[in-house]
């Protein structure tokens, strides 16, 4: 039987070798090399967060001021400051006094915020009528408390919005341990008051957190 005829020539076979040879080199080259590689420890890639930090934090003071103003505006008041000149009443300082009651009572300042701007519109020295109106009641002060039952402050005690707000704040501190939500506010005002306040107190809320966050 016959060899068939070889179709490399000499050159052919030299160049198919050389070929082999460097294809085995690289092989092994990769395999060398991987598992140097596979001894170093892995590289940690840190990503970079970036966080906005606001130019000015607002204190707690000014967000109570705040809110007073977006109940004033609410209640188509354009000026708190001018509002509250015309009651002799520092706007600054019933903020910062409301923030101590809350703080003190462990209340919302927002609420007494709130109750103060639907009971007087922010005004410390005022006063229902009660030779018009007897069974309604005497309500005196910022947050209008009824003063003809035993046991409670003078209207003049009350027509100081610090002590005016102490005393509610505490008298809703000591209500809310006997109920909750709209119901504690039934105590503090008959009729359909509480929903009306919590509805407010909702959307305050809501419009100083988009004011915060613009």
């Amino acid at each position: 039987m016959k060899n068939p005829p070889n179709l490399l020539s000499h050159e052919d076979h030299q160049a198919l070798q050389t070929l082999i040879l460097i294809l085995i080199f690289g092989i092994l080259s990769r395999i060398v090399l991987g598992q140097t590689q596979s001894k170093e420890p892995p590289v940690q890639i840190q990503a970079q967060v970036s966080i906005e930090v606001p130019e000015k934090i607002q204190a707690p003071e000014d967000r109570v001021l705040e809110a007073m103003r977006i109940m004033a505006a609410h209640g188509k008041v354009k000026n708190l400051d001018a509002l509250m000149q015309s009651y002799q009443a520092d706007p600054q300082k019933i903020a910062v006094q409301i923030l101590q009651g809350a703080k003190q009572h462990q209340l919302d300042p927002l609420l007494l915020v709130v109750i103060a701007w639907n009971e007087s519109r922010f005004n410390p020295k005022a006063m229902s009528d009660f030779v018009k109106r007897p069974a309604e009641g005497q309500n005196c002060g910022l947050l209008q408390v009824r003063t003809d039952l035993p046991g409670r402050p003078s209207c003049d005690q009350m027509k100081s919005s610090e002590k005016n707000i102490g005393w509610v704040a505490d008298h809703l501190q000591g209500i809310a341990s006997l109920c909750r939500g709209e119901l504690c506010l039934v105590k503090y005002n008959a009729g359909n008051y509480e929903t009306r306040v919590w509805r407010k107190l909702d959307w305050l809320r809501r419009q100083l957190w988009l004011k915060e966050s613009r």
